[in-house]
């Protein structure tokens, strides 16, 4: 639970799913993946140290091709943060593309792989600073409220490989 978590919990921001009365805050995890689909990555099956990203691909342009970071839509769709439930919970189910596999050594850190990735967008040295200056230049780029963006783009080297592709359910993974 960090500071988007406590500002959710004050009402300050974050929208609950659709039909859903509550949200499941928590969008910053790691989890070890219990059950995996047919089809799934070895490096994602049963046993698999895991963060799952936080945003979830949109309409935008940005969205089309893996940058849902850099969404210019209006509604964005963010775990624990906004229209999606987090991770907060015993277990959760994730679609294998928005899961990072973790090496075991960093299981004590994991976790921070979500803040840091917003950390690395924010660098003009950074992979992810073309983005943000191209944006600049059409004058398409809208702050957003939340602080705590989520970490597909900069983080999820997968994420961008299966683009295109038949999404493949992971199953079920439990926080650690």
């Amino acid at each position: 639970v960090d500071g988007t978590d406590k500002e959710i919990s004050e009402g300050l921001y974050g929208d609950a799913p659709e039909g859903d009365g509550f949200l499941i805050i928590g969008h910053e995890n790691i989890g070890r993946v219990v059950a995996a689909g047919d089809g799934v990555p070895a490096d994602l099956g049963q046993g698999a140290l895991v963060v799952a990203t936080v945003r979830r691909p949109g309409s935008s342009a940005y969205d089309r091709i893996g940058m849902q970071d850099m969404t210019t839509d209006e509604v964005y769709f963010e775990r624990g943060i906004s229209h999606l439930h987090g991770y907060l919970a015993e277990f959760y189910a994730e679609d294998a593309t928005y899961l990072v596999p973790i090496p075991a050594a960093l299981s004590e850190v994991g976790v921070l792989l979500e803040p840091m990735s917003v950390a690395e967008k924010g660098t003009s040295g950074g992979r992810s600073a073309r983005p943000f200056s191209e944006q600049g230049r059409l004058a398409s780029w809208r702050r957003c409220s939340c602080a705590s963006a989520a970490s597909t783009w900069c983080a999820t080297p997968a994420a961008r490989r299966h683009i295109g592709t038949p999404s493949l359910l992971s199953g079920w993974a439990r926080p650690t």
